[in-house]
């Protein structure tokens, strides 16, 4: 079996999807984070929970055991709205905010193994 066999064939388990959407929220939240320049402990307050286990979210990524309101939680937190889709292979999302000033974001799911994800500089 090829590598891109095993990587079709991944993509059919929900873990590999659960996964994937996970790692792309953290990094998400991090940027916005980053963005308001808001620390682990300040979200941690932000939330009224202690910071453990704000830590424990990052550094469970491998397990990606949290709750949709989890999600909405921690978007509010850090400005952000959620947003979860399911597109169909091949299919793309616009994702207009609502900032002063309008971005956009186009995400391809491809078939292949090289599924892209492109958002403006």
């Amino acid at each position: 079996m090829s590598l891109r066999d095993l990587f079709i064939n991944a993509e059919q388990h929900p873990a590999y999807w659960t996964q994937k959407l996970y790692m792309s929220f953290l990094q998400d939240l991090t940027e916005a984070m980053a963005e308001v320049g808001m620390t682990h402990s300040q979200l941690a307050e932000t939330l009224g929970a202690k910071r453990p286990w704000v830590t424990r979210l990052f550094n469970s990524c491998r397990k990606g055991n949290v709750t949709i309101h989890t999600i909405a939680r921690l978007a509010l937190a850090v400005g952000r709205r959620p947003v979860l889709v399911c597109l169909r292979p091949g299919e793309q999302v616009s994702v207009v905010t609502d900032r002063s000033t309008t971005a956009t974001t186009t995400a391809t799911m491809a078939t292949s193994p090289a599924s892209s994800v492109s958002s403006p500089p």
